[in-house]
């Protein structure tokens, strides 16, 4: 007697969740994940928390900068380190949630025009399960500075085109945001937003890319106008 076996969908609340371990193993199983349950608040708040912590390692060998040794005769070492311990991790958490935020709407409103399926929850979503890459990049940088010291480049990520080759200005700061952790993270938001947009991988790869760029751009301006307000200072 043949017996047939009837499967029932599997309900909503039931349905695997994407992790942020399985963005670096298998992205490809996240991004259906995503597409079904946009998961935000709990990997939001977990990529924040180890963001901060990760940041604030890279604090104590950055004072040993030039710079900082400098203000620390003029505001005292206390008032030096415990603000930069408190300014450090708060001010990295905000810029990660605003360029979260800046990359998802971007990606968004380029997948509506390529006329693609994906919601906003579910692209902000795949941007911050992305966010693990960043946060591998800040991990290594500050294993970085603990064995191997700071120096005058200190700022420049070990991985990252402006360790292979040194710039100063707008051009450093280009070359500083080139950096193997982003460009990974490119290239799976690329994957992920052709996966859960339903979008072919060339308009999937313009979405991606797009706001790359632009906060590229606008952080090497932001690097170029910091330079020249140091050198402005040091002349006076």
């Amino acid at each position: 007697m043949e017996s047939s076996v009837q499967t029932t969908p599997q309900p909503r609340n039931k349905r695997a969740k994407p992790s942020l371990l399985g963005m670096i193993l298998e992205p490809g199983k996240q991004f259906e994940r995503i597409r079904e349950r946009p998961v935000i608040v709990v990997p939001l708040l977990i990529v924040l928390l180890l963001m901060g912590l990760a940041s604030v390692a890279t604090v104590e060998p950055m004072m040993e900068l030039p710079e900082m040794q400098a203000q620390m005769e003029l505001i005292g070492e206390d008032l030096l380190r415990n603000s930069t311990y408190i300014f450090t991790p708060i001010s990295t958490v905000f810029v990660l949630l605003l360029s979260i935020l800046f990359t998802s709407f971007c990606q968004w409103l380029l997948t509506l025009l390529f006329q693609g399926s994906a919601r906003f929850s579910q692209i902000f979503s795949l941007n911050t399960h992305l966010s693990i890459f960043g946060i591998l990049s800040i991990v290594v940088y500050a294993a970085f500075l603990w064995v191997v010291g700071v120096s005058e480049s200190a700022a420049v990520y070990p991985t990252s085109l402006g360790a292979l080759l040194p710039a100063t200005g707008f051009v450093g700061g280009v070359l500083a945001g080139i950096e193997v952790f982003a460009v990974w993270q490119l290239i799976v938001g690329a994957w992920g937003l052709s996966a859960i947009a339903r979008i072919s991988s060339g308009k999937a790869w313009v979405a991606a890319v797009v706001p790359f760029v632009i906060v590229l751009l606008l952080t090497a301006g932001m690097v170029a106008i910091g330079e020249t307000f140091n050198m402005d200072a040091n002349m006076g």
